[in-house]
């Protein structure tokens, strides 16, 4: 019985502890068109900066499909926005509970190069 307990201690104490040793992991959802200009060029961006080899990132392309418009919309929703207010490119951050977001090619590129340069040095 004392070794049950141990054993669960020791699961709690790693579980409770994660968070804290490894910071909560970042994933992210890239919104964009197809033939938009503004996304062509944070996608030339990731590609001459292999930044997808580097960062999760799932990309959803929202000009010819539904299910990844309804996936933009329920990001709205989650983040208060109306759709009348954002466009694309637009990229989903989700770290842990925390859900933010950054819309247009600028603050997407900015971004990334500060990302980059943290996991240079």
């Amino acid at each position: 019985m004392k070794i049950y307990k141990i054993w669960f201690l020791s699961i709690v104490s790693l579980l409770t502890m994660a968070p804290i040793l490894t910071g909560f992991a970042e994933d992210y959802a890239f919104f964009y068109g197809n033939g938009c200009q503004h996304c062509a060029k944070v996608e030339e961006f990731f590609d001459d900066n292999t930044v997808t080899e580097k960062f999760d990132i799932e990309f959803k392309e929202v000009y010819f499909d539904r299910d990844n418009i309804k996936d933009f919309m329920s990001y709205l929703d989650k983040l208060h926005l109306d759709s009348s207010q954002v466009g694309v490119p637009f990229l989903v951050i989700n770290s842990g509970a925390d859900c933010t977001y950054l819309n247009g090619d600028q603050p997407i590129i900015d971004y990334f190069t500060k990302k980059l340069a943290k996991s240079d040095t």
